[in-house]
């Protein structure tokens, strides 16, 4: 008998028990094709600030206007 299966005296085979694992959380549903709009706008909007298209007042107005 190995040591891992070794059992002190007196312990049930229940204290022996390894519990089990918890359950992985469900995977959260995917983004609505409105979500995905209001993303890629905003994403589009970042990259022109980015590039120096727009200012950073010029960027903050218009993602007042999308909500962001």
């Amino acid at each position: 008998m190995s040591l891992f299966h070794r059992r002190s005296k007196g312990a049930s085979p229940q204290q022996d028990a390894v519990a089990a694992p918890p359950a992985a959380p469900a995977p959260a549903p995917p983004p609505s094709a409105e979500e995905l709009d209001a993303i890629m706008a905003f994403t589009t909007l970042k990259h022109e600030r980015d590039d120096g298209k727009l200012t950073q007042a010029e960027f903050d107005a218009r993602r007042k206007q999308l909500g962001a």
